[in-house]
């Protein structure tokens, strides 16, 4: 029933979250509107909890950027940056988009992100996804041992070890890229924090020429013998 509320409060108002008097002018509605006592948070007042919310709302419900265009993504510990929008929300976006192929560079996988859930999804309408893990991290193995029957196995590329200074040298990418034309080149590891609570920024490229250039690099490694298919 509150978050009813909210939302039709977020929808009626006039004030902008992110304006610098936003706290005020919403402390008002708050006690207008008899919030006050029902919004609890421990580090927050009422009138800050409800301006994060109204942030969430406002970026998680913007129109995903038209094709050939860019827009900045980020993750943040409470609320949405002005301009981004919501990491969790634009790699959900670029999984379900995907209709033949995807790529996922990640040096930390978990499950606890739902990224496995995603991979999974998409695997089940026939998509084929590649894995570029780094080979120090299992957390790829996870999501290979709990792949759905009956759909085609994740391909999966790892590191291997070098000799001499390469010897500590990580795979430390973390790209996200569905039919080679929706791209997403981040800072934030594909785990619960890193989507969700950790501070990361990043960029989403919708245009087939950074698509192609994506695929290349990772292509351009396997060559070289930088990457390597892992044991699986």
């Amino acid at each position: 029933m509150l978050h009813s509320e909210i939302y039709r409060l977020a929808a009626s108002c006039d004030i902008d979250p992110f304006a610098p008097d936003a706290v005020a002018r919403l402390a008002g509605l708050i006690q207008q509107h008899g919030l006050s006592t029902r919004i609890q948070d421990a580090s927050r007042s009422p009138a800050d909890t409800l301006r994060l919310i109204l942030r969430t709302v406002s970026a998680a419900h913007s129109d995903p950027v038209p094709s050939s265009q860019m827009e900045f993504v980020a993750t943040l510990p409470s609320g949405i940056a002005l301009g981004t929008r919501p990491t969790n929300i634009v790699v959900q976006e670029i999984c379900r988009g995907a209709a033949r192929s995807m790529l996922l560079m990640g040096y930390l996988i978990q499950t606890p992100s739902r990224i496995d859930e995603y991979l999974k999804s998409a695997a089940a309408r026939g998509v084929a996804v590649t894995l570029v893990c780094d080979r120090k991290d299992n957390g790829w193995r996870d999501v290979y041992r709990e792949w759905l029957p009956g759909t085609a196995k994740p391909k999966v590329l790892i590191n291997p070890p070098h000799s001499g200074s390469d010897i500590l040298g990580k795979m430390h990418c973390k790209v996200l890229c569905a039919d080679a034309k929706d791209l997403l080149i981040t800072s934030a590891n594909f785990t619960w924090a890193g989507l969700n609570s950790n501070i990361e920024y990043g960029i989403r490229l919708s245009d087939p020429e950074s698509g192609r250039q994506a695929i290349e690099f990772v292509q351009h490694l396997h060559r070289e013998g930088l990457l390597v298919e892992a044991a699986v």
